[in-house]
């Protein structure tokens, strides 16, 4: 168990109020320290007391588990955690807004990256409504939304963080942080819940901590303490999906704060920059598929800007400040000149994005009346191979990252991503087409994306990274796994002859086109991923389908590892039906999984169409239904003959 410290010195204590607070965690000191032998209690408070007259005492709130394993005795009530706690929380201030910080041991700020990212410094106040300006940015990690502060040199309470200890789940815990930032706020506040679960965030190794208890903005960051007076969490990440509360455990993020008190800091030098010495006038080029550029505007709050944006293609302007917020933007006319007059507001550095609205290759003149000079991103161009994990960050609002990939042909990946700071938007644009996700590979806030890729005649693909919402953004996680192909045969087993299931011993194959997959909880088809956006029901998986002449093409596919089979059916907008496959049916033997494909072409005139993938029996381990549309999806597969 882990303890809960206060550091001070008497000399430095003046006003009444602080001696009655010493003297009230004395006396629960004494009530949590009671042993059989009272001499000895007697003779250990004498002992503190006298030390505490000579240098800076640490006293423990709370036993700590020793050689018998006792655990930690509780402080009584929630008065009692937030008169031992409360002194350590403090509250944060940038020129971002606000949030809470936890003083840790050295007299150290833990709060979340967010708050504090860009800036070197940031002011603190601490309980009691005094307030310290300046205060260093230590270090930063915009992946695990962690920053340190300081060190305070002011005496004040410090938490010993629980690096190995986690509540248990029904257990009782108090949040307690700074509900507002207003003035007139001089202390943090409580409020007590349940833990009611955890979620586990791999690929940074964090558990996150669920509870009832309510967090606001601005008291992210703040403390996840036990009735023993334990710190295990900090409020965050503040957004999600779902809404809930859910607090870092602390007994994950040990290690890294280790590594930034040792000054080994991930992104502490990661600053917006500054525009400097820049250009006025400059001509914006943009190949096919690129829809925006981005550049550091040298001006500050109250600066007048004026942008004009020339050329023959559709293109847009908008203005963003530090914080993501769009501040302005022009975008009237279908192809020609743009202007955008404004003064500069919000949170400097501004930044100005250029768009190119239709994503075709073509030239913009630009000019601007405060210099501005493009961004320069260290994962632009950053070459992606399959078997990659790897770190990305989005730098600053409006940030688009964008690596390569080659693939070779026939070649199937599954492209992910992941964060926890900000919600990622995933784009891969290939030789003929592109494809959009987000949130349908879930995960822990519900928020990570995932596409996957078959590549018909192989070539090179952009893989586009952005934060949805357009706000600064964070660190992520992108991934490349391999996976196999899509394999058709025949009834007498000759390639390319479709109508027939194969059977494969692999994984689902690459959606293309339009395409849902999921997989199977005991039988019953359960949708994880959408890839456009339609959710299958519980009985099967369906997609709406609107195509100007009529012609589709679809492929059905599951997977078991027993026998298996599905029916795919087809309704027009009068609900007849416009095609009738067969069934689907698959025979596995030996354990190991096979996939079965039909693939039929769908000719109607009265649209829209819903096609819908249904299974028979309880064998299904996985489905997919893919809809190929048009002729640059189709000119690929070979279709039944007419």
């Amino acid at each position: 168990m882990q303890s809960v410290v206060t550091t001070f010195k008497l000399d430095r204590l003046r006003h009444p109020g602080l001696w009655l607070l010493i003297l009230l965690s004395l006396a629960l000191i004494a009530a949590a320290c009671t042993t059989d032998d009272d001499d000895a209690d007697s003779d250990g408070d004498t002992d503190v007391q006298a030390q505490a007259m000579e240098q800076p005492e640490i006293i423990v709130l709370g036993t700590p588990e020793g050689a018998e394993g006792e655990p930690a005795a509780a402080l009584g009530n929630a008065a009692a955690v937030f008169a031992a706690v409360s002194p350590a929380i403090v509250l944060v201030e940038t020129p971002n807004g606000s949030a809470t910080g936890v003083v840790i041991e050295g007299g150290f700020v833990l709060t979340n990256a967010q708050t504090v990212w860009p800036h070197r410094s940031a002011s603190i106040r601490l309980a009691g409504g005094s307030t310290v300006s300046e205060v260093t940015v230590l270090g930063v990690d915009r992946l695990l939304d962690i920053a340190l502060l300081g060190p305070l040199v002011q005496s004040t309470t410090s938490l010993s963080i629980a690096r190995s200890e986690r509540p248990s789940i029904g257990s009782e815990a108090f949040l307690i942080g700074y509900a507002s930032r207003d003035a007139g706020v001089t202390q943090p506040s409580i409020s007590k819940g349940l833990i009611s679960g955890e979620r586990r965030w791999e690929p940074g190794a964090l558990t996150f901590l669920q509870s009832d208890a309510p967090v606001s903005s601005e008291q992210l960051g703040g403390a996840l303490i036990t009735d023993t007076g334990a710190l295990v969490g900090i409020a965050g990440p503040g957004f999600g999906t779902d809404r809930i509360s859910l607090f870092t455990a602390l007994a994950d993020l040990s290690v890294p704060i280790d590594a930034q008190l040792a000054g080994e800091s991930v992104d502490v030098a990661a600053t917006i920059p500054q525009a400097g010495e820049g250009s006025t006038s400059q001509v914006v080029g943009f190949f096919r598929s690129d829809t925006e550029q981005l550049y550091v505007i040298n001006g500050q709050v109250g600066d007048a800007i004026t942008v004009t944006l020339d050329g023959n293609q559709d293109g847009g302007i908008r203005l963003l400040d530090a914080t993501g917020t769009v501040i302005g933007s022009m975008n009237e006319n279908g192809g020609g000149l743009e202007i955008l007059q404004m003064p500069l507001q919000g949170v400097a550095p501004f930044m100005l994005v250029v768009e190119n609205i239709q994503g075709l290759e073509t030239e913009y003149e630009l000019l601007t009346s405060l210099e501005v000079v493009r961004f320069q991103d260290s994962e632009d161009g950053r070459v992606l191979s399959p078997g990659d994990s790897i770190r990305g960050v989005i730098d600053v609002a409006g940030d688009e990252d964008a690596f390569k990939l080659e693939l070779a042909p026939g070649q199937s990946v599954e492209i992910g991503t992941t964060s926890i700071v900000f919600d990622t938007f995933l784009q891969v644009d290939g030789p003929s087409d592109s494809f959009f996700d987000d949130d349908s590979a879930g995960g822990p806030l519900g928020t990570d994306s995932l596409l996957i890729i078959e590549s018909q005649r192989g070539g090179e693909y952009t893989v586009r990274v952005a934060d949805v919402f357009g706000g600064p953004g964070g660190a992520y996680i992108v991934t490349v796994k391999s996976l196999g192909s899509l394999v058709e045969s025949g009834p007498d087993g000759e390639e390319g002859v479709p109508g027939e299931a194969v059977l494969v011993d692999a994984s689902l194959p690459a959606g293309r086109g339009l395409a849902l997959r999921g997989d199977s909880e005991d039988g019953v088809l359960v949708a994880r991923i959408a890839t456009i956006g339609a959710v299958p029901g519980t009985a099967g998986a369906s997609q709406s389908i609107t195509d100007e002449d009529g012609v589709f093409a679809v492929v059905a596919t599951i997977m078991t590892r027993e026998t298996a089979a599905a029916t795919v059916t087809v309704l027009d907008a009068n609900g007849e039906s416009a095609a009738t496959p067969p069934v689907l049916t698959v025979t596995c033997s030996g354990g190991a999984s096979c996939v079965g494909s039909v693939l039929f072409e769908v000719e109607a005139e009265s649209g829209p169409w819903l096609v819908e993938l249904v299974g028979i029996g309880n064998q299904i381990d996985g489905w997919q239904l893919e809809i190929l549309r048009d002729e640059s999806d189709t000119e690929n597969v070979t279709l039944p003959a007419e």
